[in-house]
């Protein structure tokens, strides 16, 4: 099922009748899933499935949706907020669709870009992970990438992300809508960070506040906006964002929120004449690469853009016939700092 399609049919944007009746069959699937995730959940609460305690502090961030919320870029900064304390960091992550050639996965190939240096270790087994990023790497903080539902570790600092452009995945659990887990899990979080808050209006950040009251009894968070810093290469090469203002391009992206990524072009000044969407994950091959080449010089574009997720995926040897490029973006904390300082102090106070 294409993403924009699924996206379309959850969302109940159709009601025709075909729609309605695969959304019936959704919700039927909903309910096995429910079942399992209360159960899962149930297990962990009640002791019946152990958890495991690394030797060193471990911060995880996950969250309650699928699709992008904004974890990779969060996951490395989180990571050089540390490093600039003296710690000694290393990323654990499940390794999600790595690809054949290099055997990584998207977020590992951004995030060794983004952090140079620190280890990232991938597998299924994050508890056997930390014990290797200990032991190998003298890890003193572990970062749990993707790791809210990963319950099998413990951790001392479990952040969950939600994204203001789709808060709660259209109010139903997959595959009827997008959350992973029922809202009540919420309570579970040490801390809430809104991701996007910059891109959605101040009456919807209220109400996804409103919403963090009545599951969690509280409203306090962080949030986050992701900025353009600059635009860079295939080969790391930075250039000026403001190159592009005003220019035509041909945007492209395979993440789990495009909106987010088409919002920002568009508050960069960029006119977006083409919009080559791909499911999230994807793994561009040469015909991709031909295909976008076509688009690109059909729509008499000045470049092709993409996220710098997309980009790292794209073939080394294949040469596009105008500029191409990705948007570096940096997290900035535009509330909640003190809180976010008060919870990562904690962390280090523990590794003392």
């Amino acid at each position: 099922m294409k993403p924009d399609f699924y996206h379309s049919l959850i969302s109940e944007r159709s009601r025709k009748l075909v729609p309605s009746c695969l959304r019936g069959v959704l919700s039927l699937a909903s309910i096995g899933y429910s079942i399992g995730s209360r159960l899962r959940n149930a297990a962990y609460d009640h002791g019946w499935k152990g958890i495991q305690h690394a030797d060193t502090p471990v911060v995880s961030v996950g969250n309650l949706t699928a699709g992008g919320t904004g974890k990779t870029p969060v996951v490395g900064f989180l990571a050089e907020r540390f490093r600039e304390r003296n710690f000694r960091v290393a990323i654990l992550s499940r390794g999600y669709r790595a690809l054949k050639s290099t055997g990584n996965n998207d977020e590992k190939l951004l995030l060794d870009r983004l952090c140079p240096g620190v280890p990232h270790l991938q597998n299924a087994d994050r508890v056997e992970l930390a014990k290797r990023a200990v032991r190998e790497f003298s890890a003193q903080v572990l970062i749990l990438d993707d790791g809210f539902q990963h319950r099998r570790l413990a951790r001392d600092l479990d952040i969950v992300l939600i994204d203001c452009l789709n808060p709660w995945g259209y109010g139903k659990l997959l595959p009827r809508g997008l959350l992973r887990e029922p809202m009540s899990s919420l309570r579970r979080a040490d801390l809430i960070m809104l991701t996007r808050a910059d891109l959605c209006p101040p009456e919807q950040r209220i109400s996804i506040r409103d919403k963090l009251e009545q599951f969690r009894g509280t409203a306090e968070c962080v949030e986050i906006a992701f900025r353009p810093a600059h635009l860079v290469g295939r080969n790391a090469e930075t250039a000026s964002i403001e190159s592009l203002r005003g220019a035509p391009i041909l945007a492209a992206c395979g993440i789990g929120n495009p909106q987010g990524f088409s919002q920002t072009l568009e508050r960069l000044g960029c006119r977006i004449v083409g919009f080559e969407r791909f499911a999230d994950h994807h793994h561009y091959s040469l015909d991709d690469c031909r295909h976008l080449s076509h688009e690109a010089l059909r729509l008499n574009v000045t470049a092709i853009l993409m996220t710098e997720k997309d980009l790292v995926k794209i073939p080394s040897d294949f040469e596009f016939p105008v500029a191409f490029c990705a948007i570096r973006l940096g997290t900035v904390i535009s509330s909640g700092q003190e809180l976010l300082d008060k919870k990562l102090n904690e962390i280090a106070i523990r590794d003392e």
